[in-house]
């Protein structure tokens, strides 16, 4: 990010850099005395390329409640959050899923009579959290879903 008289240009090898210019040139204005910058050149590089974390306001997919978020109709990435997670650096949520409730069917597996219930609501989800440049990591603890004595599919 380069400050001069005339105005401000920032410039980045890709888009998610672009996106964290911004959110410090913000930071920049909010802590200014006025309506001005310092002029000069700013350049960053993050030292870490993911930061990912877990939905704070997500449920957890294990007991005692064992609630499945690609099943309900609530929002947990409202817009107001995702843009602070983005601001912080973060560009990575973990979501729990279970590849047996993803199933669509195969010649091995039978259909998951939610599977596309889940995945409408997981496209939702990645992109509404794209628009901030924060990705969906899958966490799965699997092969749960090809064990010999697999339930049919919940």
């Amino acid at each position: 990010m380069t400050v001069e008289p005339a105005g401000i240009r920032i410039q980045a090898t890709e888009t998610e850099g672009v996106r964290r210019a911004i959110y410090l040139l913000e930071e920049r204005l909010i802590g200014s005395k006025g309506p001005f910058l310092k002029p000069g050149t700013t350049e960053r590089r993050p030292w870490l390329k993911n930061r990912v974390s877990r939905c704070f306001f997500g449920p957890i997919k294990r007991p005692p409640f064992n609630r499945d978020e690609l099943m309900d109709d609530v929002d947990y990435y409202p817009d107001a959050y995702l843009d602070r997670l983005a601001r912080e650096g973060v560009n990575g949520l973990w979501l729990t899923v279970e590849f047996r409730d993803l199933r669509v069917g195969s010649s091995f597996a039978p259909t998951c009579p939610d599977a596309e219930k889940r995945l409408a609501k997981l496209r939702r989800v990645v992109d509404q959290c794209a628009r901030y440049g924060v990705k969906i990591w899958l966490f799965c603890i699997e092969p749960a879903c090809f064990a010999p004595n697999d339930p049919t599919p919940r």
